[in-house]
């Protein structure tokens, strides 16, 4: 493009293709669009709910094309569009695109995991209660203290119940919680539950008698 007084420009950016909005939890949503190499200015991302209209949201820097629209209400659509940029000007806006948040779901707290079983010295077998709605299945976590910090070992799906917990220690007490998950999120962990690993030390090895040989 050739601009008053001889000098070049270069055109600005063709309208983002390609929006799409995507369901991530009940209080997210990913926007995100084809990149144009010539929006060196990045974009402007706009979003409207329900019949207000749109409000700049948030700009993204080129190359970065989409963005996660957290801290939104449950069970709520969210209209969103987008232009490029650049040192000439930005595109028109993009044609619309809408997403709904997921439905809060508040999932009742599973019953504390129960140890059933101790397997030789180095595993321990974890089963707990199903909770109805856990669609999204389990997350099953440990500590080696009742007050310390738990970490998450297994992510059981849904309707799975046992977990066997192996390669541990010896000798040793490990704490275990569980929470059940959908797809808007996760429950408070339960109540822990533990269990001591047998002691390693081989066992006392046997004496042997002789008998005296006979004449």
């Amino acid at each position: 493009m050739i601009a008053a007084g001889g000098d070049y420009r270069v055109p600005i950016p063709a309208v983002p293709r390609d929006l799409s909005v995507a369901r991530e939890s009940s209080y997210s949503l990913r926007v995100s669009w084809r990149r144009i190499d010539d929006a060196t200015a990045g974009y402007d991302l706009q979003r409207a709910t329900g019949a207000a209209d749109f409000r700049f949201l948030v700009h993204r820097a080129n190359p970065v094309h989409d963005y996660t629209n957290t801290g939104l209400a449950s069970d709520t659509t969210y209209r969103y569009r987008v232009r490029a940029c650049n040192d000439s000007g930005c595109s028109r806006y993009s044609n619309a695109r809408s997403g709904t948040t997921a439905e809060f779901s508040l999932l009742a707290v599973p019953n504390p995991p129960v140890i059933t079983s101790v397997i030789a010295v180095f595993q321990l077998n974890i089963k707990w209660t199903n909770v109805p709605g856990a669609t999204a299945g389990y997350v099953l976590a440990r500590s080696t203290s009742a007050a310390g910090v738990y970490a998450a070992i297994a992510r059981p799906g849904q309707n799975v119940t046992t977990y066997a917990d192996n390669g541990l220690a010896g000798n040793t007490t490990y704490y275990y919680k569980v929470k059940a998950c959908d797809k808007s999120g996760c429950s408070a962990y339960s109540a822990f539950q533990s269990a001591s690993t047998p002691n390693t030390l081989n066992p006392s090895a046997p004496v042997l008698a002789l008998a005296a040989a006979k004449p």
